[in-house]
């Protein structure tokens, strides 16, 4: 059971200390060299500029219900999304945590920005976390095949899921790789 989440400046969110790290490593066997337990939507090392903003907001059903019209309807939106991903007919919140990262820029190219959300919602039973890339919104670009930059999860004992397209530029740009009718930008489990 975690005790905290702490939302990292470098795309990340960390369970039960902050996750201090500048940037993710590559091991020798192509996984991320991270043995800290954390969710990353884009970690990389990411510089802030006036324009830019890390914000959070959370929601507890213990602790903040009954929830606002707008909060509920954000809720339910929520589950839905899950019921469809994960093909369940349920899902009931008892917690969620969203991060936006704002206009943030990378260290290997400090002139473009990016936008983008992670989530983590659990119903007490089953927790999931899903990136939003919105559409337009990434913006990053690089000459560089390789960069440093990871998309995943891990625990304590080491890497335990890293996207395909961890620390290379084929990472860059996802909100641009699917668009279907009733939503545009990418959505990605991890």
């Amino acid at each position: 059971m975690r005790r905290s989440m702490h939302v990292c400046r470098r795309g990340l969110i960390s369970f039960d200390a902050k996750y201090l790290s500048e940037k993710p490593k590559l091991a020798l066997d192509e996984k991320a060299n991270i043995n800290f337990p954390v969710v990353a939507a884009y970690f990389t090392e990411i510089y802030l500029d006036h324009l830019s903003t890390i914000t959070f907001r959370t929601y507890d059903v213990l602790k903040d219900y009954p929830f606002t019209p707008k909060v509920a309807e954000e809720l339910r939106f929520l589950e839905s999304v899950i019921k469809r991903v994960e093909n369940i007919s349920a899902f009931d919140t008892s917690f969620v945590l969203i991060a936006t990262w704002n206009n943030v820029k990378p260290s290997f190219n400090p002139y473009n920005t990016a936008t983008f959300q992670l989530i983590i919602i659990s119903s007490g039973e089953q927790t999931i976390s899903f990136t939003i890339y919105g559409h337009n919104l990434m913006q990053w670009t690089t000459d560089k095949e390789r960069i440093p930059l990871w998309i995943g999860h891990a625990d304590i004992d080491r890497d335990i899921y890293s996207h395909i397209y961890s620390f290379s530029k084929n990472a860059l740009q996802r909100d641009r790789y699917r668009k279907q009718e009733e939503s545009v930008g990418f959505f990605l489990k991890i």
